[in-house]
């Protein structure tokens, strides 16, 4: 995935933050709830 995409974030993007840093658990909430671009998601941190 790249940071640059303004494609909302899905679930299917969820193997791409496997992590247990802050950035990743906020990842896969926007995710699941599937309403953020990942370039805003990238740009708010």
């Amino acid at each position: 995935m790249e940071k640059s995409t303004k494609s909302r974030l899905t679930e299917k993007q969820l193997p791409a933050f496997p992590g247990n840093t802050l950035f990743e658990k906020i990842a896969r909430a926007v995710c699941r709830a599937g309403t953020l671009p990942g370039k805003e998601l990238y740009e708010s941190c």
